[in-house]
């Protein structure tokens, strides 16, 4: 069992930090899902011609990056690495 534990002082304007248990596999499922809608997004960025939606898009897609690292330095911590990797998203 992997447990998403982000225990740190948070200030009051910011967001609350969440507390999930997975097994390896659903963590390892929830990472491929991750993948696949990093990919759509960044072929979605591709396509506009809209500034701000640009810019809303690169804004998520760095936020869904940065799960993904952090997703994937604890499954590292678990099992050795295989498949795809953080390097893949470390534009």
């Amino acid at each position: 069992m992997i447990e998403f534990n982000t225990r740190r002082v948070v200030p009051r304007d910011s967001a609350a930090v969440l507390n999930l248990e997975l097994t390896e596999q659903e963590a390892r499922l929830v990472r491929a899902q991750l993948v696949r809608h990093i990919v759509d997004l960044e072929d979605e960025l591709a396509r506009t011609e809209q500034t701000g939606l640009e810019r809303a898009l690169a804004v998520e897609i760095g936020a869904l990056r940065e799960v993904y690292r952090r997703l994937t330095s604890m499954l590292d911590s678990v099992s050795p690495p295989s498949g795809v990797h953080a390097s893949q998203f470390a534009r």
